[in-house]
């Protein structure tokens, strides 16, 4: 069903919100959640970072419509589709476009209904569903084409961090990490799933930018059509290992688990995938999306993690500093002094948004040990 109206109505019922240029109607009935604002910002951002006139964009879980109607008022896309399964969300989107005074598309259907019956093919399609993404991939990438940007969300966050191992092996097909590592090894697991599936579609992924955040994890990429494509994206899927007894961190881009006990230290491995190992942001779109973010709506929090994000490397893992320090038996050690020493010795080092108190290094773990230890006796020596 069309929504042809641009006429906007002068207030909206109580129960409102406010985020960006839009303002949304919602009630118990019609999921909004204020604490996603981070994730639509950055949403925003990257279409107006990558977004043309012209290019249509499908929001297949719209629920109030909040995203896709900021998209509309926000950014250069304005041929804008809108679908939700619920009825109540369906009516509660017509009102906010109304409200607003857009014009788009806006559907009352199922995802899978949707994608396998329409013959639209969209530029870019933004899912963010209840949980994961598994029941939703396959039926998307039918609507996908050479160009178009894929963005998904994952709340299913238990699951990808290895609290729900057996569900995550069951569902993403890769075993996950439960230790600091998690929450890189979880977006990563997305993103090999994305990969994988592209693949037998005859689509390579390109990740453009990729965040953590609270109970979400959220990639944006974009697909380009070919048997090459696909093959090379595959090449980028391997396995991350991790020895709890000294610290070490490594990946590998192979079919098969290369490594079953320690090189350094001999102790059994934690190995975790397959997994996306691939870059997970493209420096120039990560760039110009976070200059295009909009933060002053944006709580201490958020700011804090969109500045870790500018500065930070595109090296898979990271070392988890208070870890390190434990096993070494001494204090607390500032990463920020971490990233310092690293720089000052020739190491590229930065601050991650993935993990509180951690750095990410081309170093190695003796490297990061030597560190740590010299930046303690230094402390001590004050």
């Amino acid at each position: 069903m069309y929504l042809k109206t641009v006429k906007r109505e002068k207030s909206l019922k109580k129960n409102s919100y406010k985020e960006g240029k839009a303002t949304v109607y919602f009630d118990k009935e019609v999921f909004l959640n204020p604490h996603a604002r981070l994730s639509r910002e950055l949403s925003v951002a990257v279409v107006k970072a990558v977004g043309k006139k012209g290019m249509r964009l499908a929001d297949p879980t719209a629920a109030t419509g909040i995203r896709g109607i900021r998209y509309a008022l926000e950014t250069p896309v304005k041929d804008i589709t809108l679908v939700d399964i619920n009825r109540q969300a369906y009516l509660a989107a017509r009102r906010n476009a109304k409200a607003n005074g857009i014009s788009c598309k806006i559907i009352n259907d199922d995802i899978q209904h949707f994608c396998n019956v329409s013959k639209e093919h969209f530029d870019i399609i933004d899912l963010d569903p209840f949980g994961g993404v598994t029941p939703y991939v396959h039926d998307i990438l039918r609507m996908c084409r050479d160009g178009t940007y894929f963005f998904a969300t994952a709340t299913d966050t238990a699951v990808l961090c290895g609290s729900k191992k057996s569900a995550c092996i069951r569902l993403y097909d890769a075993v996950p990490m439960h230790n600091h590592l998690c929450h890189e090894g979880g977006i990563r697991i997305l993103l090999g799933y994305i990969a994988r599936h592209a693949a037998a579609y005859g689509f390579g992924i390109e990740p453009l930018l990729s965040v953590t955040y609270r109970t979400y994890m959220r990639v944006f990429t974009k697909l380009y059509h070919g048997s090459e494509k696909a093959t090379a994206a595959i090449k980028n899927l391997g396995y991350a290992y991790y020895c709890q007894n000294c610290g070490l961190t490594r990946t590998s881009m192979t079919e098969f688990p290369d490594m079953l006990e320690c090189p350094a230290c001999g102790s059994r491995l934690i190995i975790s995938g397959k997994m996306w190992l691939g870059r997970l942001f493209d420096e120039n779109v990560r760039d110009k999306s976070l200059s295009n973010t909009n933060d002053s709506g944006l709580d201490g929090e958020n700011r804090r993690l969109i500045s870790l994000m500018k500065e930070e490397l595109d090296i898979p893992m990271y070392y988890h500093v208070p870890t390190i320090t434990k096993m070494l038996g001494i204090g607390s050690v500032s990463p920020h002094e971490v990233v310092k020493w690293l720089h000052a010795h020739g190491f590229k080092a930065s601050l991650t948004h993935i993990h509180d108190s951690s750095v990410k290094s081309d170093c190695t773990i003796e490297d990061m040990k030597r560190c740590i230890t010299s930046i303690s006796k230094s402390a001590m020596r004050r």
